[in-house]
């Protein structure tokens, strides 16, 4: 890595790539999230929709804590001791030697503001996770930031609606399935569905005008689909309690 503040680009890509080799080399599939699983997902979007990213977001199954543990020690980096010794069974931060990158991986699961099953959600044929669950973790930001505008719009803009996972392609059965179990995530998500393409006007009316489709397809889908029950009885409360987490670090 550069022994400069920060790492560019290319570095990041590579660091990524080396470390889903050796987890892939144990038998551990580790795919990427955040910034830079979109930039992988969307490589050609809108020049005002790409950014840079400072660090590496990575996802593994529940049970891979040892093979990621190894993966992570051979390509030099150096763990967050405190933190992955009590909460390496969900979620581990690991450094670059020079500091100039930390590497977050999330095992099983996603938990933020709201919490997103991973086991079963690692693609075997892309380095990044799929797109609807891409989507979903920038759906789940209460306060949304403008790299998670840029993050969300760039998917919305590339991606088509359709009934399963794959290249260009949003699951809108993934989609469905989280945000119809759960009051909470479904409350947040929709209200971002409604921020996000105004936000993207303001940069691009054109722009906004993509994302704003895509955006009320998915909307109105939700908004149609059953409801589970759990579902049901948290929305009679609504809003007048908390439906989110506060979390403790948001990704990149």
């Amino acid at each position: 890595m550069s022994s400069t503040s920060h790492s560019t680009r290319d570095e990041l890509l590579s660091l990524t790539g080396e470390l889903i080799r050796g987890a892939e080399a144990r038998g551990a599939p580790v795919r990427a999230l955040g910034g830079l699983g979109i930039a992988l997902r969307a490589p050609e979007a809108n020049p005002l929709l790409q950014r840079g990213f400072a660090d590496v977001d990575l996802a593994a199954g529940k049970k891979s804590r040892r093979q990621v543990t190894e993966a992570m020690e051979e390509a030099g980096l150096e763990a967050e001791p405190e933190f992955n010794a009590l909460q390496g069974s969900r979620r581990q931060i690991w450094w670059t030697p020079d500091r100039a990158t930390h590497v977050d991986v999330f095992l099983g699961e996603f938990a933020m503001c709201h919490r997103l099953e991973l086991d079963g959600r690692l693609p075997p044929d892309h380095q990044a996770l799929a797109a609807a669950d891409l989507l979903l973790m920038k759906l789940q930001v209460v306060e949304l930031n403008h790299k998670d505008v840029t993050d969300a719009a760039a998917l919305l803009s590339t991606h088509r609606l359709e009934g399963h996972d794959g290249e260009g392609s949003i699951n809108r059965e993934r989609i469905i399935d989280v945000l119809s179990g759960d009051w909470g995530f479904y409350t947040t998500a929709t209200d971002n569905l409604e921020k996000v393409p105004d936000l993207v006007s303001a940069m691009d009316p054109e722009l906004g005008r993509q994302v704003a489709e895509t955006a009320a397809q998915i909307r109105a889908e939700v908004e149609e689909a059953p409801k589970s029950r759990a579902f049901k009885l948290r929305a009679r409360v609504g809003r007048r309690k908390r439906w989110y987490e506060i979390p403790d670090e948001s990704i990149t």
